[in-house]
């Protein structure tokens, strides 16, 4: 069975949620196939929603709290040693 895609889901900016293109299509009311054309050209659909692809969520989000960490790591010496 194929991996089903799936994508993170924007209302003017706003994550709404995470769909596959058929439950898009369902709650949206964007044909299933235009999801990927969206994603792929970065463009809003009715102005509105935007589509991104789950893996690049996950890369943002780890990439985001390895800079949190190092951040920390760095920083952490830095207060202790002015206690």
């Amino acid at each position: 069975m194929p991996k089903r895609k799936i994508y993170a889901v924007y209302d003017e900016g706003e994550r709404i949620g995470s769909y596959t293109p058929e439950v898009a299509e369902m709650v949206l009311g964007i044909p299933k196939y235009k999801v990927s054309g969206y994603a792929t050209q970065k463009s809003k659909y009715k102005k509105r929603y935007t589509f991104v692809p789950e893996e690049l969520e996950y890369k943002k989000e780890v990439e985001r709290l390895e800079n949190d960490w190092n951040f920390t790591v760095r920083a952490l010496p830095l207060m202790l040693g002015r206690r």
